[in-house]
C-alpha cells in the first residue's frame, strides 16, 4: 500500500489527483481550508475506493488516552468545565502559518485543533458553539498578519 503525504497548502487539490491515480491518501491536519473542500476530498477517495486518512495523533498516545479514560469513568467526578487553549512562540514573520492563502482558517485550523478536539474526546460530545481568540504579541508579527 503506497501513501502520499501532502504539504498544508496542497491537500485539496493533490488529494483529488492522488485518488484519482488511484492512491491512498493520508495528510496531515488541517484536513483542508475549507469544509466544501474536505467533503470534495472525502467524495474522490470514495468514488475512487481509496483510503483517506488525517495525521492527528493525539486520540491515539497513551497520555491523551488516560485523561480520556478518566473523563469516561468519571474518575474525578463527572466532567463539568473544559478550558482548553495553545501557545507557542511563531518564529518566522513570513512563514505559511501567517499567510491566509496557505493556512486557511489561521490559529483555530493550526493549533487550536489540539484544545478543541481534547474537549471532543474529554467530554465525548461534540460542541454546540466554539469561540476563538487568536493573539499576536510580537509587534513584527502582528504587523505583517
Amino acid at each position: 500500500m503506497v501513501y502520499i503525504v501532502l504539504p498544508n497548502s496542497m491537500h485539496h487539490e493533490f488529494t483529488l489527483r492522488a485518488a484519482k491515480a488511484g492512491k491512498h491518501v493520508f495528510c496531515e491536519k488541517p484536513m483542508a481550508n475549507s469544509a466544501k473542500d474536505c467533503r470534495e476530498m472525502i467524495a474522490a477517495c470514495v468514488a475512487a475506493n481509496r483510503q483517506l486518512g488525517i495525521g492527528y495523533r493525539c486520540r491515539f498516545e497513551l497520555h491523551h488516552r488516560e485523561a480520556i479514560r478518566f473523563a469516561r469513568e468519571q474518575v474525578f467526578g463527572p466532567l463539568q468545565h473544559v478550558d482548553a487553549g495553545f501557545g507557542f512562540a511563531i518564529g518566522d514573520p513570513k512563514q505559511w502559518r501567517l499567510r491566509k492563502n496557505l493556512a486557511g482558517g489561521g490559529a483555530l485550523m493550526d493549533v487550536g485543533v489540539y484544545a478543541l478536539q481534547a474537549c471532543r474526546y474529554l467530554a465525548g460530545e461534540e460542541p454546540l458553539e466554539v469561540v476563538a481568540l487568536e493573539t499576536k504579541t510580537d509587534p513584527v508579527i502582528a504587523a505583517t498578519a
